[in-house]
């Protein structure tokens, strides 16, 4: 009796232990590791076109701005390439507004915003910056780690318009 015990404790044992170290590996990799959302994969997808609420948009050429620059910057800590569209004002201002998306998306979700600050006026007080952070858009793909990597981007981007583009505060 004391044997079948002892085996079925063992058993127990070797379940819990496999448990203990695989569960929290395959949540951790389903949190971190997930497929990019590029441009193309939105773009060719009407499920996607439909939630980003595009309307026939793809750029923000589309809502009336004709000095838009394509621009790179590093994220500040582990030097990821970023991209981004920056949105001079057409006013001379050292002031940027971030548009930022969330974790599973890309910038294409942010252009929606772009007709309230242009028939706002806003576009004639502040510079926009629209990034693409890690694993989206036309950005390097790299692990998420639940987002808070975004910060370390949105730092670089800050640090990339605080010395190319003479911006000081940022909103």
């Amino acid at each position: 009796m004391k044997k079948v015990l002892f085996g079925i404790l063992l058993i127990l044992l070797l379940i819990l232990t496999t448990g203990y170290f695989y569960v929290p590996q395959f949540a951790f990799q389903k949190i971190t590791d997930y497929e990019p959302f590029t441009f193309e994969r939105v773009l060719n997808d009407t499920t996607w076109v439909n939630e980003y609420q595009l309307n026939g948009f793809e750029k923000p050429e589309d809502f009336g701005f004709s000095n838009v620059e394509e621009v790179s910057f590093n994220s500040a800590l582990d030097d990821l390439k970023l991209s981004a569209w920056y949105l001079p004002s057409s006013k001379a201002t050292d002031s940027t507004i971030f548009l930022i998306h969330g974790r599973t998306s890309n910038r294409l979700k942010t252009l929606k915003y772009l007709e309230i600050i242009k028939n706002s006026g806003i576009d004639t007080l502040y510079n926009v910056f629209i990034a693409d952070l890690r694993n989206s858009g036309k950005s390097e793909s790299a692990l998420t780690f639940m987002g808070y990597k975004y910060a370390e981007e949105n730092a670089g981007g800050m640090k990339y318009l605080t010395d190319q583009k003479a911006q000081k505060h940022f909103v």
